[in-house]
Formats: C-alpha cells, structure tokens, sequence
C-alpha cells in the first residue's frame, strides 16, 4: 500500500487500509509502505498495520526539515526544538540545521522512538488513547480519525473484552469507540430490564452510578414503580450494570463538549426506544418525587445483589443466560470489605465468580455445563480437533492449530467453552482472539484454559 501522507489524504488512507484488512489473512503481518511519518504511526498500528518502512527521514532532511511525535517543523525556524535524541543533545540547533546528516539522523531517531512509543502503548492497553491524542496534532488525522466510527462493526471484532486500568475521556471522538459501540450492542441485544411504569434517567454525575446515588434511588423506589439508568457519555446504563467497565472504570471531566452531550442524548434515546420505555423522567431534584409517583405510582424492593448478577449474566453470555446459570437454589459469597458480590453458587455447585477489575463473570465448569444444555451451537464455543482434547481436560491452553470452529460472537478476553466435535464440554477459557483470528493462525493460544472438565462416566454395561 502506498501512503496518501504527503498530500495528508489520511482519511483515504483509513479507508483503503481497512479494505485491505477485511481481505487479507489476520495471521499475516501488514507492511504498510510509504509511511514514515511518526504523526501517523499510531493510528495505523491501531488498524493492524505491523511494518513500516520509508525514506521520508531522508527526504525531509534533505529540505531541512525536522520530524516531531506531533508535526514537522523547518529547522531554519526552530529555536529550541526539546527533543532528547543524542543527536539534539550532542549538537545546538544552528548545527543542526546546517547538516543534512545531522537532521536525517533525528528525524530516524524520532521515527524510531514514536514505534516504541506505540510498543508501550500496546502493552498498557492505551493505544486508542495515544491515537486519540495524536491526531489532534493534526486537522486531516482527526477527520481519519472520526473515520473510523463508521467501521466500528469490523473494528470491535478485534477489541478485547475490558482492558486494564481505566479508560480515559480524550475528546468527543472517545465516545465512539468499536469497544463502547459493543457495549451498546450488547446492551440492547442482550439486555432486558425490569417491568416497570417508567423509566427513571439520572445526570451523569460521580462514580460509581449505584453507590453515589443509593439514598436518592432507595428513596423513589418506596413510592414509585421505575426503572434507574444513567444517562453517561458513553451512553445509557442500567444501574445494575454500572460496575461493568469501563462505566465505573473510566476518567471523564466535569465539563463536556456540545458534541459529547448531543451523542450521549442519541444513544440514550436509541436504547429507550428499542427496550420499549415510552417516556422519560429526569429527577432534577426532591421537588420532581411527587411529579414521578404520579407517573408510576407503586414500589420496587430490589434485591441489588441478586439484580446485578442476572443482568450481568445476561449482558456477558447472551439474553436467557441468567435464567440458565441460575435456575435452583442461589446463594452468594460477598465480600466483607466491599459487601459485594464475589461468587455465585446454585444447587451448591460454584458457576460464577466476579471480578473486581471489570465487573465480569469468571465462568465455573458447572456454570458451563449449564450454558452448553441453554444455547445451542456454536454460541460461547470453541471447538477443538480431538487430538487435542486430553490435553485440554487437564488444563493445558487451547492453540489456534487446533481450533475447527467457533463462536462467531467471541470477543479476546470473552469466557467461553471449549467442546469437542460431539458437543461435550472438556474446559472452560478465556479467548485471546476471535473466530477468525483462531481459524487464521497456526500457531498461539486461542483461549486461556481456567478449568478442565473431565469425560462424563460412561453408563455400566449389563
């Protein structure tokens, strides 16, 4: 592929990488020619781009001009460049911009130190962030960078699950991301509230949603029939669910932009209206509890714990997963210090526990048989050659060589069970890559194995 950088076509560019990636073998790497600018390397490593290779150091040196993480500047006109590369410590900046050499050796160590930027990025789980902060260095790499939302359905095919630590509120574009575009999906796909009269939307306001707001909402439901949801920049969110990231894991400042407040406005009413709430009552204040029991008149006792699991259940597996993992005799396992809830238990039998990082499920193998007699194939499955199958009954990881099918609707980082050709459940793990990624590789994990399951003992013969 030939970069559109110099004349800063980088939407284009945005477009034809993409087309390129639906195309090509995700196992291969993607050498992305031409590129040799520092500004666009993030964005492009973020659309699987893995080599770059250009002389535009050379080039740009050559008319005296110096590469930055942020834009190019002419080293004629530059009085104190700040950059830490030897050779702007070794040599003053009038030195610099009388030698070609000099300055095709910064530009080459710029080069180098914005990929190993981006290296570090990767590791972190931040490089959406990078991406984000970088094309605000530029006009046309923020119009490449809005570009992206318009193919968010392919992008968050390959974005994990939850990431670590918390995600950052970079600009309006941020609300945009293929990761929080799945958590809408899902929330309308999987996600059903409670019956109720109406639906209660509160601001957007500290975090966590559930715990800042427990006086004002045990209050209402006392006297009113409602349903809560937060109406967050990031879109609606069911109080339930506000400890799944990033909703509570995440930095977003006080004051938001018009544009922020317009699409958090439209993804709110997008939910509304397809969960079928037909109106909305926005509580400004202890003057509004009369006006909202007039709407509603009634009560709701909720059980917060037992609230929280079915609706995380059903977000995380798909909607009927609830009523599978807990059909019997539930009991819970909480936490002293938190009084939250930390394992479930049906029957007796250990099927769920929660993970203070993400506010996911960690699936049990009894959690697992449960799902595999619920939803039919290929849902929350990997299917593994049966060469393998021994191996994984006793814990060991699942490699994509040995991968024949699976979920088309597995996320890395998603739980899920790995059965063999016959449907028989051998373990339970958590994916590193999606269906594609798995049947594309040959070698790597496809999923963390957390628990093997032996073979059911066969009948006795007579």
């Amino acid at each position: 592929m030939r970069s559109k950088e110099a004349s800063y076509r980088f939407r284009d560019l945005v477009r034809v990488i993409i087309a390129s990636k639906k195309g090509l073998d995700p196992s291969k790497p993607v050498h992305l020619f031409g590129a040799g600018h520092p500004l666009v390397f993030p964005l492009a490593i973020l659309l699987g781009c893995d080599l770059f290779d250009s002389a535009s150091y050379a080039k740009y040196a050559r008319d005296g001009r110096m590469l930055f993480p942020d834009g190019t500047r002419r080293a004629s006109e530059v009085r104190e460049s700040g950059c830490l590369c030897p050779v702007c410590t070794a040599h003053g900046i009038g030195e610099m911009a009388q030698s070609e050499a000099l300055l095709a050796e910064h530009n080459l160590h710029v080069c180098f130190g914005a990929i190993r930027e981006a290296r570090r990025a990767i590791a972190a789980g931040d490089l959406w962030e990078l991406a984000e902060r970088r094309a605000r260095s530029h006009p046309a790499l923020l119009d490449a960078l809005r570009e992206l939302r318009r193919h968010n359905d392919f992008l968050e095919a390959f974005e994990p699950t939850s990431r670590r630590g918390a995600l950052y509120y970079v600009g309006t574009e941020t609300a945009h991301r293929p990761i929080l575009h799945r958590f809408r999906r899902r929330l309308a796909e999987r996600y059903a509230g409670p019956s109720a009269k109406g639906l209660l939307v509160l601001p957007e306001g500290p975090r966590p949603f559930a715990e800042r707001n427990a006086r004002l909402v045990a209050r209402v439901l006392e006297h009113a029939d409602v349903h809560v949801v937060v109406k967050s920049v990031w879109g609606p969110v069911p109080l339930e669910l506000d400890h799944v990231w990033p909703m509570s894991q995440c930095v977003v400042p006080e004051s938001l932009e018009v544009e922020a407040l317009e699409a958090a406005e439209v993804f709110f009413r997008e939910w509304a209206a397809g969960a079928g709430y037909p109106f909305g009552m926005l509580w400004e204040g202890d003057e509004t509890l009369e006006a909202i029991v007039a709407r509603a008149p009634g009560a709701r006792a909720v059980d917060w714990n037992a609230f929280r699991v079915r609706a995380t259940a059903d977000f995380q597996f798909g909607r009927g997963a609830a009523d599978a993992l807990l059909a019997g005799t539930v009991s819970y396992v909480v936490s002293k210090n938190t009084g939250k809830v930390r394992n479930v238990l049906v029957d007796g039998d250990h099927v769920l526990s929660l993970r203070a990082e993400d506010g996911l499920f960690t699936l049990k193998a009894a959690g697992a048989l449960r799902l595999r007699k619920a939803f039919d194939p290929p849902a929350l499955r990997i299917v593994v050659d049966p060469d393998a199958v021994p191996f994984v009954r006793e814990g060991r990881n699942v490699f994509a060589k040995f991968v024949r099918d699976a979920d088309p609707e597995l996320r890395p980082g998603d739980e899920a069970l790995v059965v063999t050709r016959d449907d028989d459940l051998c373990a339970v793990g958590q994916t590193t890559m999606n269906r594609q990624e798995m049947l594309a590789f040959k070698r790597g994990v496809a999923a963390r194995v957390r628990e093997g399951v032996p073979p059911a003992p066969s009948s006795p013969r007579r």
